[in-house]
């Protein structure tokens, strides 16, 4: 039984270690104008939001499916979850986008 709240209490740290790193990550190369996943043209937080979400959906679901090494792959889930919420999140800015720009010319 100990050793179940231990593992728990692990996994639990590392999901919200790499959420974090995630984030700042994502927030600082914003900041200096980097492409990708981890930069986006539009206007919005949803990039932000949708990297923090993916990044803890990933960690648990890299916790949980992981076999010998749960703290490994909680952090490799939330990274990957992060920069797929991360691209979501920045379509999302874009689609927002588009919508207000047309509404406003099109009226």
């Amino acid at each position: 039984m100990r050793n179940v709240k231990t593992k728990a209490i692990s996994g639990a740290a590392a999901m919200l270690l790499a959420g974090a790193t995630a984030l700042g990550a994502a927030t600082s190369a914003q900041a200096a104008g980097i492409g990708g996943v981890t930069s986006c043209g539009a206007n919005g937080g949803k990039q932000e939001a949708g990297a923090l979400i993916g990044a803890l959906v990933g960690g648990v679901i890299g916790n949980k499916v992981g076999g010998s090494k749960p703290a490994m792959e909680t952090v490799v889930g939330a990274g990957v979850g992060a920069a797929a919420g991360s691209a979501i999140g920045c379509q999302m800015q874009h689609k927002r986008e588009q919508f207000f720009f047309n509404y406003r010319y099109s009226t």
